[in-house]
């Protein structure tokens, strides 16, 4: 069985089923509020990283090839600003975000559509460095972006790396 969700859950299925693999409870990940808003205003660059307050990103999702027309924008809070505020109410979220991304931009965005999203685990701060866990008397392994590193690619080669654990266990060498 391959478990690839983040090692906060991992943790969690496994204690349910008694199963243990080692050192997941190294990983751990920042979180990030993220919000996406339609709105009339388009930030003068494609991606803008303020560096102050709690905007960490601002990046105009309708710049890119293809997009219907209209201004979209994806905003990410900073990982501090989101642990501080991870179990605040939605709305509060929007509100505090939509003020700092106008500040940000220095205009008023009077958005048309805004849809927030807590992402708890949205960056890996701390990765096991090693490809995958996997345990063959169980025939149990996790992978992740938190075994080797906070980019996609990583969790895709912790993947790759899992399954030819998988496969190499069951006689069939990738």
């Amino acid at each position: 069985m391959a478990i690839t969700v983040p090692a906060p859950q991992v943790m969690t299925l496994l204690a349910a089923s008694g199963v243990t693999l080692p050192d997941i409870a190294r990983a751990s990940y920042a979180p990030c509020w993220s919000f996406m808003i339609a709105a009339d205003t388009s930030p003068p660059e494609d991606l803008t990283e303020p560096g102050a307050g709690p905007i960490g990103l601002i990046a105009c999702d309708s710049s890119k090839p293809g997009r219907p027309p209209g201004i979209r924008l994806t905003v990410h809070a900073t990982p501090d600003w989101s642990r501080r505020h991870l179990e605040a109410p939605r709305e509060t979220i929007v509100a505090e975000l939509v003020r700092a991304t106008r500040d940000c931009l220095g205009s008023e965005l009077r958005p048309s559509h805004m849809e927030a999203h807590r992402w708890r685990y949205a960056q890996v701060e701390n990765a096991l460095q090693v490809p995958c866990l996997y345990d063959p008397a169980c025939r149990l392994g996790a992978a992740g972006d938190w075994c080797l590193g906070a980019r996609i690619e990583a969790a895709y080669d912790s993947g790759l790396a899992l399954a030819d654990a998988i496969l190499n266990d069951l006689g069939h060498p990738a």
